[in-house]
């Protein structure tokens, strides 16, 4: 399976400008990292949302934003989740995403701690992995394999914080990333 693939998306700029508007309170309050939205109300504020799903097949079972000021550390996500969609929503000239590769060998002699979520997950931290793949400049939607590990980094933004929406489905399109 591929680490990601960008995705075309006619009405971007709508669904971004959308999703920013439906967070600029969460982005006013500073917060950072993870913070979880409502899909349901999500979806009902952006139908164009909705439609690039259904476009695609899917069906989406969560939704959140990442609001990064700084860096987001190599990691992995915790299974069930493969397959996740990300889109742009602000300022992500400046930054790049990156995937890893790891071999099962060294996956399996990893410590298991909880995220902060409650969730099982390996402990990469502090591993010499090489580059896979990145994207700099996030510009387009894309599909990607969070199970393989990923950061992103601030390289030069002009602006912050950098905002991407992201998206679990509950039929997971991994088929986008044969």
């Amino acid at each position: 399976m591929k680490a990601y693939t960008t995705l075309t998306c006619d009405s971007l700029d709508t669904i971004s400008s959308k999703i920013l508007e439906f967070v600029s309170a969460d982005i006013a309050d500073k917060k950072t990292g993870w913070v979880f939205l409502d899909i349901k109300q999500l979806l009902k504020s952006i139908p164009e949302l909705g439609n690039f799903f259904c476009q695609h097949k899917l069906h989406p079972m969560d939704a959140a934003v990442t609001i990064l000021y700084d860096d987001l550390t190599t990691h992995m996500d915790t299974l069930p989740v493969v397959a996740k969609i990300n889109f742009p929503v602000a300022n992500t000239q400046g930054w790049v995403n990156r995937w890893y590769h790891i071999d099962q060998t060294t996956l399996d002699t990893c410590p298991r701690l909880i995220d902060h979520l409650g969730f099982p997950k390996e402990d990469i931290t502090g591993l010499d992995l090489e580059l896979l793949a990145e994207i700099p400049n996030m510009d387009q939607p894309i599909v990607f394999n969070s199970r393989i590990p990923h950061s992103v980094n601030k390289i030069n933004p002009e602006q912050l914080p950098r905002v991407i929406a992201s998206f679990t489905f509950r039929n997971q399109p991994t088929h986008l990333l044969a």
